[in-house]
């Protein structure tokens, strides 16, 4: 892969992270607006906490770690400062509704990000390269799934009170 791609994949990586904090930081609003259970939300992070294991043994493979790491911590900051701007107070962090229209941005670009890293890697044939981008395409295609889904609902429920 060239340095671009590998800084996209660090971009991938730091979606990863970022999903760990916004699941943690966002808890007990997904679980109170029953879009998300603790238990699913646990289960989601240990998902995204494989992804960078597996981005990290791939670089490391492929002597990237440098280039995909400050490309992570680039992105980090940019996906945090724009998520800290949405979701500007404890009480957005509270919202349901808030939390999925936050989602629609956040898992949303996940899902192109992932996308780009499954192209690249059906390209370059590497397997675990492959594989995880599968996986991850289809993890965030599916929060964004969840996502859209709930906030439909949500929406439907509260025009009814």
């Amino acid at each position: 892969m060239n340095e671009h791609i590998w800084k996209k994949l660090g971009e991938v990586k730091a979606f990863s992270i970022a999903a760990d904090d916004f699941l943690t930081r966002g808890e007990e609003g997904f679980v109170a607006g029953d879009i998300l259970s603790a238990v699913e939300i646990d289960q989601l992070k240990e998902a995204v906490s494989k992804h960078v294991q597996r981005i990290n043994k791939i670089a490391a493979d492929e002597d990237a770690n440098d280039v995909v790491d400050t490309k992570t911590e680039a992105t980090g900051e940019k996906l945090t400062d724009m998520q800290n701007r949405y979701l500007a107070n404890d009480n957005d962090w509270k919202d349901p509704m808030e939390l999925l229209e936050w989602s629609g941005f956040f898992f949303g670009g996940a899902v192109i990000h992932w996308n780009l890293i499954r192209g690249a890697s059906e390209s370059i044939h590497n397997p675990d390269l492959t594989a995880l981008s599968e996986g991850g395409f289809k993890f965030y295609s599916q929060l964004m799934e969840t996502a859209t889904e709930s906030i439909h609902q949500l929406a439907k429920e509260e025009t009814q009170n």
